[in-house]
């Protein structure tokens, strides 16, 4: 395994950050939409550990106290994320509900960091399958992976470990858009047994940037996101990276639920303890958008969170949802900045792993 720099970026954004100021509402569009206010008050993700494997440690005042266990994998000198990526992904999965700044989707879950992308955003394979391995051994209950490359034995023996360990790995579909017969997935989300992650906009639209194929599970909002910044700001970003921490955390939100429903001795009908499960678990909680059925774009659909929590919670579950059913996508009310999403260039090569 080679490490290759890349140093073109995925993704552009304007020179302005977000403060705390600028914020009129800290819940996000995709938020509201997911009507994630009301989960909270029965589940916040406490006792959680989320393993991400990105562009490094976070420091910011909504993620204070929330890193667990890190480590440095990557080319550059430090675990600290100089980038920006993993910052802005940890606040999404994260960030602590204080009445300041941001919250995230788990505002009580815990977070274990493994650098596998250096300060330029790129990766080896080598670097990856450590992160993940690291993850496995910190006893972390889900793996979120936003990003991609191309296809590696070694990266897919070690999310095959994790999984067999009962860990959730969940990874970015990848931002090289709709390709006419072609399949545009990215390794590792493109191996079945990993939850494939696509992005949408706030006009419940699928988002043009988000990866196509067979290998889609679910689909999350992924444009503009505002999430939190090094620095101590904020930014808007669109990419599956923003949609696969929002699946990280929802499963967080879930997983606290099932365990606590099993110490009351009232386990769910159907626990979820790996991934083959949480799949089925997605499945039967999807709102279903674009033709019937699994497609590539949608995967499954949109995640019907209040479906999914009542699953934890309860030995019956509720009536599915309606096929085509459109959720009530409010507007996020602070200022966001236009962003570009989309590989710069073609499906990456193998030996090389970028954010996504």
């Amino acid at each position: 395994m080679v490490d290759v720099i890349y140093r073109n970026p995925l993704w552009t954004a304007g020179p302005d950050i977000l403060t705390a100021s600028d914020l009129e509402d800290r819940l996000d569009w995709g938020q509201v939409a997911l009507g994630l206010k009301e989960i909270w008050a029965k589940s916040s993700g406490k006792g959680v550990l989320v393993g991400v494997c990105d562009t490094g440690r976070p420091v910011h005042p909504d993620l204070a106290g929330k890193v667990k266990f890190s480590r440095n994998f990557s080319n550059s000198g430090s675990d600290l994320d100089s980038q920006g990526h993993s910052t802005h992904v940890c606040g999404t999965i994260a960030a602590k509900a204080d009445g300041k700044g941001v919250v995230g989707v788990a505002p009580d879950a815990e977070l274990c960091i493994a650098k596998v992308l250096g300060d330029d955003g790129s990766g080896s394979n080598r670097s990856v399958a450590q992160g993940i391995r690291f993850c496995l051994e910190a006893g972390c209950d889900i793996v979120s992976m936003s990003l991609g490359g191309g296809y590696d034995q070694e990266v897919e023996r070690a999310v095959n470990e994790a999984i067999a360990a009962g860990v959730f790995v969940i990874c970015a579909a990848g931002n090289s858009g709709e390709v006419p017969g072609q399949n545009t997935v990215n390794f590792p989300a493109k191996l079945p047994q990993t939850v494939a992650v696509a992005a949408y906009n706030k006009r419940g639209e699928i988002a043009k940037f988000s990866s196509r194929g067979k290998e889609v599970d679910i689909a999350l909002p992924g444009e503009e996101i505002v999430s939190t910044w090094p620095g101590g700001g904020y930014r808007s970003l669109s990419g599956t990276s923003m949609a696969t921490p929002y699946c990280s955390g929802i499963v967080a939100l879930y997983l606290e639920l099932q365990r606590e429903a099993e110490r009351a001795n009232k386990p769910p009908e159907k626990p979820v303890r790996n991934n083959e499960q949480l799949l089925e678990l997605l499945k039967s909680a999807a709102i279903d958008k674009g033709p019937t059925g699994q497609d590539p774009s949608w995967g499954w659909g949109i995640l019907d969170v209040k479906k999914l929590t009542t699953l934890g919670r309860t030995a019956t579950p509720p009536p599915p949802a309606s096929g085509g059913e459109e959720l009530d996508l409010g507007l996020f009310k602070a200022r966001v900045m236009e962003v570009s999403g989309g590989w710069a260039g073609d499906t990456p090569r193998a030996g090389l792993f970028l954010y996504l």
